[in-house]
């Protein structure tokens, strides 16, 4: 009698490690966080391992994500949401875009300074709405939106007159900064202060680096480009000529400006030029940042809603102008065109516009116009890009 062969078991098939962190590197955090509680190497991996967060980040979509920042309608303007939504619902679905339950309402106590890698910086906003009077207390906190971690408050300290905030990534020391610029009077006159704190130290430094003076900033909240701080600067009496060559002459609504940028490795400032605009109108002129490029926008004789975009960091021949399109054709009235610029699509093609607390989708190659519904009766206020991560806010 021929003898019956067992069927042989196998055991659980353990992959290495090595291709463990290669295969998990490219899933999306959403999912990532779904898969904490395989293993504890897996939770370890996730949560806590510095150089898988570096992997993971750089083989992340650059533009996939978005933050808006929402209020209700006919409520005060302090109770507001930030909202983390995909680039893809943003364009295609923005009435079924918003999940309720990643919604944050902490916008009463903080405003958003900045982004950068999936970090967002979250300054205090006791003081925000006022340049004088008391000194208030100023600290920051850090939040990472995807995996919903957020630090502890930064160590305080007491801030100046005419405040002006910026957030970015040091590469050189592998840290996240915050830069403060404020005024303080001193023997009769006022001067500024840099006030830079290093995410997860005990306390904020008062570099020596001086911006010069007068400075009058423009934009409130500095944009991180080329690991740099950006802000618009009014320079009425053209106090930086080495920066431009401009002959216009001096007139009321006509200002020269100029761009203070602060270099997050030296924490050193200087000064970039603007394109030659003709003179832009002082009440009709912004500054953002669009394909990761610096960018400036403006009203041209009421008529116009006109975008330059710098193509290289610093250097002032690469100014471009992406596009001029008329109010008519936004259909949209000039005066309560507030924020053109949200975020691009990944083919460069689509711009957001924030019009009157609504959204419009512009399509730069095709010329086309399209009014975004916002969703559940809210207003649009702002949008910011950012990637998510996995980067832990210390």
């Amino acid at each position: 009698m021929k003898k019956r062969t067992q069927p042989v078991k196998h055991g659980p098939v353990v992959l290495p490690s090595e291709l463990v962190r290669e295969i998990l590197s490219w899933l999306p955090v959403k999912t990532l966080m779904q898969f904490k509680s395989v293993s504890k190497f897996w939770k370890s991996l996730i949560t806590i391992d510095k150089e898988f967060a570096k992997l993971h980040l750089g083989r992340s979509p650059k533009t996939s994500h978005v933050l808006l920042t929402l209020k209700e309608e006919e409520e005060d303007s302090r109770n507001c949401v930030i909202a983390p939504c995909s680039l893809r619902l943003l364009l295609e679905e923005p009435l079924s875009m918003i999940d309720e339950d990643l919604c944050y309402n902490f916008l009463a106590k903080y405003f958003v300074i900045g982004s950068s890698n999936g970090l967002v910086c979250l300054g205090s906003r006791n003081f925000y709405d006022f340049d004088f009077g008391t000194m208030d207390k100023f600290w920051v906190r850090i939040w990472n939106p995807a995996t919903q971690l957020r630090s502890k408050k930064s160590p305080a300290f007491s801030i100046g007159n005419s405040k002006r905030f910026g957030f970015g990534y040091d590469d050189s020391r592998d840290t996240y900064k915050v830069v403060v610029l404020s005024d303080y009077p001193s023997r009769g006159k006022m001067i500024t202060k840099t006030m830079v704190y290093c995410m997860g130290d005990s306390h904020w430094r008062n570099i020596s680096s001086d911006p010069g003076r007068p400075l009058s900033l423009m934009s409130r909240v500095g944009k991180f480009v080329g690991g740099c701080v950006n802000w618009l600067l009014e320079d009425p009496n053209n106090l930086y000529e080495h920066i431009g060559d401009s002959e216009d002459d001096e007139c009321d609504d006509i200002i020269q400006m100029a761009i203070l940028s602060f270099d997050m490795r030296e924490e050193t400032y200087r000064f970039l030029s603007l394109p030659d605009t003709g003179g832009v109108p002082y009440t009709s002129t912004g500054f953002g940042v669009l394909g990761d490029c610096l960018c400036l926008y403006y009203n041209h004789e009421e008529t116009h809603f006109i975008v330059w975009q710098m193509r290289e960091f610093g250097v002032r021949e690469s100014w471009t102008r992406l596009m001029s399109v008329s109010y008519a054709h936004l259909r949209c009235e000039r005066y309560a065109f507030s924020l053109p610029k949200i975020c691009l699509c990944e083919d460069g093609d689509i711009l957001m516009l924030i019009h009157g607390f609504k959204a419009i989708k512009y399509n730069l190659r095709e010329n086309s116009v399209k009014h975004v519904q916002h969703p559940d009766n809210k207003l649009w206020l702002n949008v910011n890009t950012y990637v998510q991560s996995l980067v832990l806010p210390r």
